[in-house]
């Protein structure tokens, strides 16, 4: 049977293949999650996250990590 494992941590800190983040469909990273990941990882993955957008509604755009530990 799966498990899930639930934890309180930043997730800017972990080592994982990746990290997603809801966004608007334009992509741009303002407060909360999508803030401290753009601090945590720099400039460059919004850059390249406006570039990809204007998205429609439940579609993904992938980006660099920046200084971020995910792959």
């Amino acid at each position: 049977m799966p498990s899930i494992t639930v934890c309180q941590v930043d997730i800017t800190q972990l080592d994982v293949d990746a990290i997603v983040n809801a966004a608007n469909n334009h992509l741009w990273m303002g407060s909360g999650v999508a803030g401290a990941i753009k601090r945590a990882g720099g400039q460059e993955i919004e850059d390249e996250a406006v570039k990809k957008g204007p998205i429609p509604v439940g579609e993904a755009a992938v980006t660099v990590g920046g200084r971020l530990q995910a792959k």
